[in-house]
């Protein structure tokens, strides 16, 4: 499965799909794009959820895409999307000095692996996502954050 192909599963299961707070592609306010970041669904105006579709797990690369997401100071919630895996990482959470030290993925919420078909990959998101809060309902009510993996997220340790 590509990752563009398990993105679709995700943004349907978690009831983004026609949803107008959810948008596919950005539109940078500031012009200052942070790479790899593809779509983003907002609460009452405010994102809540970075989307990243990438084709491999590259160290550096996800390091990197971390940090930048945590330097905005906006969006606590990442997702990374590969072509058989899902992860999310909290991106209030500081980086790692190193990519080396990311590896251990102590941001690391929730890590979705061996989604190689369209229905292991519906029945595990169903399951350890939508099980677990991460939906559009739990996020637009606010009752994702009283979930253990919400509550890890803390405004203290953003950027600003």
């Amino acid at each position: 499965m590509v990752s563009r192909d398990l993105a679709e599963v995700l943004f349907e299961e978690l009831g983004y799909v026609d949803c107008p707070a959810f948008e596919r592609s950005i539109t940078w306010p500031n012009r200052r794009p942070i790479p790899s970041v593809d779509s983003v669904y907002s609460v009452q105006n405010i994102p809540v959820a970075y989307f990243s579709r990438l084709s491999g797990a590259d160290p550096v690369r996800l390091w990197k895409l971390h940090k930048n997401v945590w330097n905005q100071s906006k969006v606590p919630l990442l997702y990374v999307i590969l072509p058989h895996e899902i992860r999310i990482y909290n991106s209030y959470a500081t980086p790692t000095k190193t990519p080396e030290e990311f590896t251990r993925e102590d941001n690391l919420l929730r890590r979705l692996e061996g989604l190689t078909d369209v229905e292991t990959a519906r029945r595990r998101i169903r399951n350890e996502l939508v099980g677990h809060k991460y939906d559009r309902l739990h996020l637009d009510t606010g009752v994702f954050w009283t979930t253990p993996d919400g509550q890890r997220i803390r405004r203290g340790s953003r950027a600003d």
